[in-house]
């Protein structure tokens, strides 16, 4: 699964309200954030295995909590019925001070092939 591929799933579960890294300034919540946190190379007994791990981490920003689970649960909803779902793997729950904003956080683990393929 590329970025290009999980913006798509993403904006399935909250339309036009998921973004790479950072949500654009003064942009208004509820949405989703998402970026890669780790990757690497898949090797076997054989060698490397032409694709690449990737662990995503997904956030949900909202003013209340119970809005930002529901956008995470839609999200996840969303990327289980995908094609090639990924595994979701962990996550947790947090207030940011700053903001104001919950933030609901999972992390999925999903499969990338440089060549263009995903396995």
């Amino acid at each position: 699964m590329t970025d290009a591929e999980l913006l798509i799933i993403l904006n399935q579960a909250l339309p036009s309200r998921a973004f790479l890294m950072l949500a654009p300034q003064g942009f208004a919540e509820p949405y989703l954030i998402y970026q890669r946190i780790w990757w690497g190379p898949e090797n076997s007994l054989c060698g490397y295995m032409e694709g690449d791990h990737v662990r995503y981490q997904i956030d949900s920003y909202a003013r209340t909590h119970k809005e930002a689970a529901a956008n995470m649960d839609a999200a996840l909803d969303a990327l289980r019925a995908s094609s090639d779902p990924p595994n979701v793997e962990n996550g947790g729950d947090l207030y940011e001070q700053d903001t104001k904003l919950h933030r609901v956080t999972v992390n999925i683990i999903t499969w990338f092939d440089p060549q263009g393929v995903t396995p």
